[in-house]
């Protein structure tokens, strides 16, 4: 090839590299002016004021977009996952008694809005009656959820029952894992690299991206095949978590009881347990998808804590209109079932451990014995006091 023939294909290559850069600008300030795309991540969180972990900033407001999912999150002056401010009820002049709710990721709503998430259907279900006070947090495990509740009964908060969303997918291993994680702009770890910076700059990769997840919107592959393998449990690290999550059930059940009310445990399954129970299959090899759900279960039932399982309400349809697709996450109908199936469990557990000036309360304020175990179909009913 010649030097002039060179020279015309560099200058070829460098008009064409141009013009190609200049319609992508042009693009993205077209995409600013006519349809700027909110964030598809939580920009939201700070260091915890006073524990070793990260926590969501008060006073928040933001519109996430993912293409999957489109929702807002608010958080009030302390910090915790709410409604809008105008549709909101002042805490410091809110007379009713509080349902103190400790959880992760699925609690706190991640992917819906707050009146869709199942804590505020168990509000709304229970008439009103009761005001949730949703503490969940995503990344959040049973080691964060004891030090939030200890923070929070030191700051005076008193609550008349106190409920833990345990989530199968990760709950137990939690307890090993540092989640003393950096805060970098409001964001967990600092996202770094090309990729990062463009989504945090760019409106039109994140007009494409979500057009990508609309268009292709595939199961994101998660590996759990730890948590169905029996050897695991029996001499792998989940045999060490699950231990550490009983000594951190069990400081909550503890710190729960010198309060006097009752505590309640809604065991959130993974999405492949609730298809092979609606399915009745137990998966390939030797895997049992069902492993974690008894495991959690026993170990609840060992500490005397009352737990409701939301596998069979759950179960009752197909988990594509019950978990995101790429999220995994709840959908608002996923939510919608665990809500209708904890109010009643949570009704039922009030109504046994009455408040004088309540309903059915009893001269003295006694609590009596007994805990919630699942009946027919996920709903709770008293079994005798072990």
């Amino acid at each position: 090839m010649s030097s002039t023939t060179a020279a015309r294909l560099a200058a070829r290559l460098t008009a064409l590299t141009a013009s190609v850069v200049v319609s992508l600008l042009l693009t993205e300030l077209l995409v600013r002016l006519l349809a700027p795309q909110p964030r598809s991540w939580l920009e939201v969180y700070q260091r915890h004021p006073a524990l070793p972990f990260y926590a969501l900033q008060p006073d928040v407001e933001q519109l996430v977009d993912t293409g999957e999912t489109r929702w807002h999150l608010y958080t009030n002056a302390r910090g915790h996952r709410s409604a809008a401010p105008d549709a909101r009820v002042a805490e410091a002049g809110d007379p009713r008694p509080t349902i103190l709710v400790l959880g992760d990721s699925f609690t706190f709503g991640q992917g819906v809005d707050h009146e869709q998430t199942y804590v505020s259907g168990i509000e709304e279900a229970l008439g009103g009656a009761y005001r949730m006070l949703n503490t969940s947090v995503g990344g959040y495990g049973p080691v964060q959820y004891r030090q939030i509740l200890e923070w929070e009964l030191g700051r005076g908060m008193r609550p008349r029952a106190v409920l833990v969303g345990i989530y199968l997918g990760n709950d137990i291993l939690d307890c090993l894992w540092n989640k003393d994680v950096q805060v970098v702009d409001g964001t967990l770890g600092g996202a770094r690299g090309p990729r990062a910076w463009l989504k945090r700059r760019s409106h039109l990769y994140r007009l494409t991206s979500k057009a990508f997840h609309r268009v292709f919107p595939g199961e994101t592959a998660r590996d759990r095949t730890h948590l169905y393998d029996p050897e695991e449990w029996a001499s792998g690290r989940l045999m060490a978590a699950a231990s550490a999550f009983r000594e951190e059930m069990a400081g909550i059940a503890a710190l729960v009881r010198r309060q006097g009310v009752p505590l309640i445990a809604a065991v959130l399954p993974t999405r492949e347990s609730v298809a092979a129970q609606r399915e009745r299959l137990q998966g390939s090899g030797s895997g049992d998808l069902d492993l974690p759900r008894r495991r959690t279960l026993e170990l609840l039932a060992e500490l005397d804590i009352a737990a409701v399982d939301l596998t069979p309400s759950l179960a009752s349809e197909p988990t594509s209109g019950t978990y995101l697709s790429y999220d995994g996450h709840w959908t608002a109908r996923g939510h919608e079932l665990a809500a209708a199936t904890v109010a009643e469990a949570l009704s039922e557990l009030l109504r046994a451990h009455p408040r004088g000036g309540e309903p059915g309360a009893r001269a003295g304020g006694a609590l009596p014995g007994g805990v919630l175990a699942t009946g027919p179909g996920g709903t709770a009913r008293p079994d005798a006091a072990r």
